[in-house]
C-alpha cells in the first residue's frame, strides 16, 4: 500500500462534514471507485451496503443528534472476498450456520466514531500515512472497536502491507466523511484478538524492533451502534 505523507486538509473536521459532497462520502467513494479503488471489483459490497439499508449511514454528512461530528471507516471486501467466503460455507455447512446476518456482518466491517481526533488518528493509521517514511523499525497492532462492538486488529511491520485481521489492505481512499478500506477478505467476527496480535521479535525476525500498542478507548454506543461521547 503506497500512501504519501498525509496533508492536515486530509483530517475531517465538522466544517469539512458540512460541505461533504455526497459523491465524495463514503458510499459514494465505492460507487464511482475514486482514486485507487478505480479497477477494484466492489460490487457486491455496495449491494449488500444497500440492501440492509446501511448505505444511507454512509453517505450522511450530519452527526446524529445531539453531536457534531460523526464519521466512519469502511472496509470494501472485494468481490472476490465474497466468492471465497461462499466457497468456504458450501465446504462447511457447519459454518453457515453459524453466520451472522449480512447487516450485522458488514456491522464488523465499519469503524464508526463521534471523536473527531481519534477518528482522523485510526485514519493516518489505517491508509498508512502515519507511518510512511518512518526511520526506524517497528511493529504495530491496533486493536479497533467496530460498530457492532467486536475488535479487528490493524498490524504491520516496517517495509510490509498493513493488514486488517491479517488481511492486506489493498487500497485506502479517503471520504469527505471518512475513508474506504478494500481488503480481498470478509472480516468476520468472533475471532479471538490474540489471534492477530503477533510479538515484535517474530514479526522482524528476531532483530530489534519499535513496538507500539493503542486502544481507542470504549465509549457508550447509540442505537446503530456508533460511539456517543461520554457523559461528563
Amino acid at each position: 500500500l503506497d500512501v504519501g505523507p498525509a496533508s492536515p486538509t486530509d483530517a475531517i473536521t465538522a466544517d469539512t462534514l458540512a460541505s461533504c459532497d455526497p459523491e465524495d462520502s463514503v458510499l459514494g467513494s465505492l460507487e464511482r471507485g475514486a482514486g485507487d479503488l478505480e479497477g477494484l471489483d466492489l460490487g457486491l459490497t455496495l449491494s449488500a451496503l444497500k440492501s440492509t439499508g446501511l448505505s444511507s449511514m454512509l453517505d450522511a454528512t450530519k452527526a446524529p443528534e445531539g453531536g457534531d461530528f460523526m464519521a466512519y471507516a469502511l472496509v470494501a471486501p472485494t468481490d472476490s472476498a465474497w466468492v471465497k467466503l461462499k466457497q468456504r460455507l458450501e465446504e462447511s455447512p457447519s459454518s453457515a450456520e453459524e453466520l451472522l446476518p449480512l447487516q450485522q456482518l458488514l456491522l464488523y466491517n465499519v469503524y464508526g466514531e463521534t471523536n473527531q481526533t481519534v477518528f482522523n488518528a485510526v485514519a493516518s493509521l489505517v491508509d498508512g500515512s502515519f507511518l510512511s517514511g518512518a526511520p526506524y523499525d517497528f511493529f504495530l497492532n491496533v486493536p479497533i472497536d467496530m460498530i457492532d462492538g467486536n475488535t479487528t486488529v490493524l498490524s504491520t511491520t516496517a517495509g510490509s502491507d498493513l493488514e486488517l485481521n491479517g488481511s492486506p489492505i489493498v487500497a485506502a481512499v479517503r471520504a469527505c466523511n471518512g475513508i474506504v478500506l478494500a481488503v480481498d477478505d470478509v472480516l468476520l467476527p468472533g475471532a479471538a484478538v490474540e489471534q492477530f496480535m503477533g510479538r515484535p521479535e517474530e514479526a522482524a525476525g528476531g532483530a530489534e524492533a519499535f513496538g507500539c500498542l493503542l486502544y481507542t478507548s470504549p465509549s457508550p454506543r447509540d442505537q446503530r451502534g456508533s460511539r456517543k461521547p461520554a457523559s461528563a
